[in-house]
């Protein structure tokens, strides 16, 4: 029987040898494909980052553009807004001008001077001309602002 147990042990032995270098060789093939599939991951991940960062590249100019075009925008927006308003106060300037003029011709003509109109209002007159030229001038720049605005929309 010791002889058996001995047979065994060395039979043991001689099979644990293999199973080993089994393991081993398992363990380098789990190993390289592993590292195989780190190196696939690794690719796969560098690959992604420069897709996300042109994209979020792409995105950058994207809001650039529209801040750009918002920035036009907003400055014509203002200058239309102001040119407006001016063009509004000297059409009250204006009309005030008048007024004063029907007024003055009004008290003229009930005191009978009418025949000094053209020196008394010499002045006055050239005043209207110029406001009229004016409104001329700001009505062209309103309508410019508003076909530039149109076409930033």
């Amino acid at each position: 029987m010791s002889q058996k147990n001995a047979d065994t042990n060395q039979k043991t032995s001689s099979d644990k040898a293999p199973l080993k270098m089994q393991q081993k060789s398992d363990h380098t093939d789990d190993s390289d494909q592993l590292e195989s599939t780190h190196d696939k991951l690794d690719s796969s991940l560098h690959t992604l980052r420069d897709k996300l960062s042109k994209a979020a590249e792409k995105g950058v100019n994207a809001i650039k553009e529209v801040a750009e075009k918002i920035h036009l925008f907003a400055d014509d927006a203002t200058e239309l807004t102001k040119r407006k308003i001016e063009y509004h106060n000297l059409q009250k300037e204006h009309e005030k001008l008048l007024i004063l003029m029907g007024i003055q011709l009004r008290n003229m003509n009930k005191s009978n001077t009418l025949n000094n109109v053209k020196n008394k209002f010499k002045y006055d007159f050239q005043k209207l001309n110029d406001i009229e030229t004016e409104l001329i001038v700001i009505e062209s720049e309103i309508e410019k602002l508003t076909s530039e605005l149109k076409a930033i929309e």
